[in-house]
């Protein structure tokens, strides 16, 4: 892994569940750059709708020794969310079109990364201008072979 970072594929999850049980699968597969620091690991992707009117650029930041993620969005959409085990965190949503208060409930973070890549799965309620939802995030790193 250079100091500018690896070129990976990054494969997010997202198994949305709604109060009614009513579950939606969300996924996406885009380009990034993986890399180590102060036993951390940082991954960076840009994320587009299916649309193509809103994009982001995110950074995924996966404290091994807190056994933490932040999640930081920066474009159409802003944000920062983090996820500690057993911890909630409260923040802003930010939009185009105005703004949602968020608040998220940790279940639980299991980070199994290396050098070469691996996964991030964490477990989460979350509420979003007062909807709810469980979720379970799965976030994969594959090295490309270049």
């Amino acid at each position: 892994m250079t100091s500018k970072g690896t070129d990976v594929l990054v494969v997010v999850n997202n198994t949305q569940t709604q109060p009614d049980g009513e579950t939606e699968d969300i996924k996406i597969m885009v380009d990034g750059v993986y890399y180590k620091k102060n036993n951390k690991y940082y991954i960076i992707y840009k994320e587009t709708d299916t649309t193509n009117l809103m994009s982001c650029s995110t950074t995924v930041k996966a404290d091994i020794d807190k056994n933490s993620v932040l999640i930081n969005k920066s474009g159409d959409i802003c944000t920062n969310m983090l996820y500690n085990p057993g911890q909630m965190s409260t923040g802003v949503y930010d939009m185009k079109f105005g703004q949602l208060c968020i608040e998220i409930i940790t279940h639980h973070v299991v980070i199994n990364l290396s050098d070469d890549g691996g996964e991030i799965n964490i477990r989460y309620k979350m509420d979003l201008g007062g909807h709810n939802t469980e979720n379970d995030l799965s976030i994969k790193i594959n090295k490309r072979n270049n």
